[in-house]
């Protein structure tokens, strides 16, 4: 019985950690995607927001 809950619960382990490793590799493809056009405009408001 132990055997089999110990070999359950690492299998259920294994498997989110394999899907939070995707999930992560998703977002950093997201981010890399945006982060030019979100890097100007943090700029831009950044400038506005010292002038005022």
């Amino acid at each position: 019985m132990t055997v089999i809950n110990i070999t359950r619960s690492h299998t259920q382990s294994q498997v989110s950690i394999d899907f939070s490793c995707t999930v992560s590799k998703i977002q950093n493809i997201g981010h890399s995607r945006c982060i030019s056009p979100w890097k100007v405009v943090r700029a831009r408001f950044r400038k506005r927001t010292r002038r005022s």
